[in-house]
């Protein structure tokens, strides 16, 4: 219980100071998830199992258009309104990531409906955050998001290396997903860094590869929304995470080479020749895709 107690207020302690700063947290969205005990509480509820990921039991789900899920999401969002206040309207939740098991009458459009519109109706800024990772969102998801997409959904386009044949939002198919148009179909999207899998040291990026497709989805696209990371963790490569929130600000004009000379004076204090020299190596190998394994950083001496 101690614990649970401390996470809380350091939950607590890191949206306020977020708050402070002009920033949100993203909390919890729901969409039908229970406990996988759940029918020991209440029998008569009918619960859709959704099977394990990766050796762990995924929660059992509640039907989207059951008078139980109504009831439930409302107690939800109370709940983690006495947890965590109102100053916050971004919610994440994805009733299928990496996996479940879609029930034959209930389509994604019939959940992605429900789970929306009871968001909504608990707090009527609410914006629906989705990872847009692997076939999600389909195309059915989508569509049942419709009279809200525009102004109360974001996509994070989760972009893992290498950076050409991860990204989502200029593609119409991607996973088992076929869309009607790309930029998921229209939907507000950000432009999102998955750079690192399970807080296992890298080192790797692609610089130029992401300056390059950043500043045309800024330059070409017409719902993105913002830019960002999502990796799992972020104290690796710390060059890669200054660069890409730069980037914000950058337009056609963009240097990396001068962006990166800068960058080494504000964390040398100074920058010599032998760093530029040095800094120019890492940048065509290692940041030029490089490795993603702990065990593979070992083998980076034979390129560098």
């Amino acid at each position: 219980d101690d614990y649970v107690v401390d996470r809380v207020e350091l939950a607590r302690k890191s949206q306020r100071w977020k708050n402070s700063l002009g920033m949100q947290t993203i909390l919890q969205g729901y969409a039908g998830m229970v406990p996988t005990n759940f029918k020991e509480y209440q029998s008569d509820v009918e619960i859709i199992t959704q099977g394990s990921w990766n050796g762990f039991a995924r929660p059992d789900m509640i039907a989207t258009d059951s008078e139980t899920y109504d009831e439930y999401a409302a107690l939800f969002y109370e709940a983690q309104e006495f947890v965590y206040g109102t100053r916050n309207h971004y919610y994440a939740v994805d009733p299928f990531h990496e996996g479940g098991k879609r029930p034959s009458d209930l389509t994604d459009d019939m959940i992605s409906k429900e789970v929306l519109e009871s968001m909504i109706e608990y707090d009527k800024d609410a914006v629906w955050v989705v990872q847009g990772w692997q076939s999600n969102p389909t195309n059915a998801l989508l569509k049942g998001m419709e009279a809200y997409r525009e102004d109360h959904v974001l996509i994070v386009d989760l972009i893992k290396y290498p950076i050409a044949s991860a990204t989502k939002y200029d593609n119409t198919s991607y996973g088992s997903t076929t869309l009607d148009e790309t930029e998921f179909n229209h939907t507000p999207w950000a432009w999102t860094l998955l750079g690192n899998f399970g807080g296992n040291p890298t080192f790797n990026a692609q610089l130029e590869v992401m300056v390059n497709d950043i500043l045309k989805a800024q330059a070409n696209t017409q719902y993105m929304s913002g830019l960002g990371i999502i990796s799992e963790a972020t104290n690796d490569n710390p060059m890669v995470y200054a660069l890409i929130f730069d980037l914000a600000w950058a337009d056609e004009d963009f240097n990396l080479n001068q962006w990166m000379k800068d960058y080494f004076i504000s964390r040398y204090g100074s920058v010599t020749e032998n760093v530029l020299e040095a800094w120019g190596l890492i940048k065509d190998t290692a940041y030029d895709h490089g490795v993603r394994f702990t065990a593979e950083v070992y083998g980076t001496k034979n390129s560098v």
